[in-house]
């Protein structure tokens, strides 16, 4: 499937991985990465990424994907954050809501992870910005560990920010809570 992927779209395709399911998603954002951005702003795309996510990945998927993104190029990765982070899956006509938040909610922490690694990236401006115009993404993972939820705002820069005298905002106070909880 790389050798096909690699065929269409020539020197955009940089994935080294060979697993199945991170091609399959890595096809999508090749395929959308080039359309009009509202595609991705108005959360199409992003739905789309968050969709594969829930229905296609594994175990093995999401570990090729976090070893795999260092190799995507920049606008690859930021399409990919902010679909991570803004994007919302949806619940088959014939699936069962006990069914369907188990997969919602092991894709919401493995989503976590994903953001920790794409932070840890020399990227981090974009997908920090995503993060914090966005905190209401980490308050939906409810089994999100204090330990993750460190990992995330110390690489945000939450710790800079609220060593600035004078600096308040409402996503201190969203990050505090969390901290808090």
């Amino acid at each position: 499937m790389i050798q096909d992927l690699k065929a269409k779209f020539g020197n955009r395709c940089l994935t080294k991985t060979e697993n199945r399911v991170a091609l399959e998603l890595y096809n999508y954002i090749l395929t959308y990465e080039t359309i009009d951005s509202d595609y991705w702003i108005l959360g199409y795309g992003c739905d789309d990424v968050i969709n594969i996510l829930e229905r296609v990945f594994d175990s093995n998927g999401w570990n090729s994907l976090i070893n795999d993104i260092e190799n995507w190029s920049l606008d690859q990765v930021e399409l990919l954050s902010r679909s991570i982070i803004t994007g919302e899956g949806s619940r088959r006509p014939d699936e069962n809501d006990d069914v369907y938040n188990l997969i919602k909610n092991d894709t919401l922490i493995n989503r976590a992870y994903l953001i920790i690694k794409i932070l840890d990236l020399n990227r981090k401006c974009e997908t920090s910005l995503y993060v914090w115009e966005n905190l209401d993404f980490l308050i939906k993972i409810s089994m999100l560990s204090k330990e993750l939820t460190v990992k995330i705002v110390e690489k945000i820069g939450y710790y800079e920010y609220i060593s600035l005298e004078g600096y308040n905002s409402e996503g201190l106070r969203v990050i505090e809570k969390l901290l808090q909880e």
